[in-house]
């Protein structure tokens, strides 16, 4: 469990459930969910603790693009080789997602902020398109000279 007050300065608890009790979870009913989060809670804190006023969760596993995949960072790995991953192949091909970002892999906001980033208009394509007219600007040169 993961508590989002000193980060984000709300009282948001984040549970974060994998492998089969995760893939099961995305099985059970609203309030089956609410009373295994109500139970952990209460294991946690006590059992004079208050339900959660609302509980929130994905279905990962059974997401058609995403089958239960997310960022991992392995051994002998580190966040740089996430931005790697992020460069275009190319002038074409573009690469966005959780997977793109390394400063918060793994994570919704991650996928939002690598996508914004690549939209029309967005500094970032600015950028990209200015180096590429640049480049294409300079290969023309030394086709028509040489």
């Amino acid at each position: 469990m993961i508590s989002m007050w000193k980060s984000h300065g709300k009282p948001i608890l984040v549970l974060l459930l994998g492998a089969s009790l995760g893939r099961a979870m995305e099985t059970w009913s609203d309030a089956e969910v609410e009373d295994y989060a109500t139970t952990v809670v209460r294991d946690i804190f006590g059992a004079e603790s208050p339900a959660p006023k609302q509980v929130s969760r994905t279905a990962w596993s059974s997401d058609p693009f995403a089958h239960g995949s997310y960022a991992c960072i392995g051994v002998d790995a580190s966040p740089r080789d996430l931005d790697t991953l992020a460069e275009p192949v190319g002038d074409r091909m573009f690469f966005a997602g959780e997977a793109t970002n390394s400063y918060h892999w793994a994570a919704c906001t991650a996928a939002t902020n690598r996508v914004c980033a690549r939209r029309p208009g967005s500094p970032t394509t600015r950028r990209s398109i200015a180096r590429r007219a640049r480049k294409l600007h300079a290969d023309n040169a030394a086709t028509s000279t040489g």
